[in-house]
């Protein structure tokens, strides 16, 4: 539980620091490419592209976790 919640704090620091930075965005889009969408990544994409239907389409349907399609 403690280490999810900390991939999903470190994971939230980063979009928002990629929200004001392209070269962050570019480091955290190839990072994130890499990771299983079953992973702690994939199911946080999941929870964020709910939370945010409009930006979901710019989310790849195969990136989220079966039955988490926008």
């Amino acid at each position: 539980e403690l280490e999810m919640q900390l991939v999903h704090d470190f994971a939230a620091l980063a979009a928002v620091s990629a929200a004001y930075d392209q070269e962050m965005a570019g480091i955290v889009l190839r990072a994130l490419s890499q990771e299983p969408a079953e992973g702690p990544f994939g199911d946080l994409l999941a929870r964020l592209a709910a939370l945010a239907p409009a930006a979901a389409p710019a989310v790849p349907a195969q990136r989220l976790p079966s039955g988490n399609t926008p």
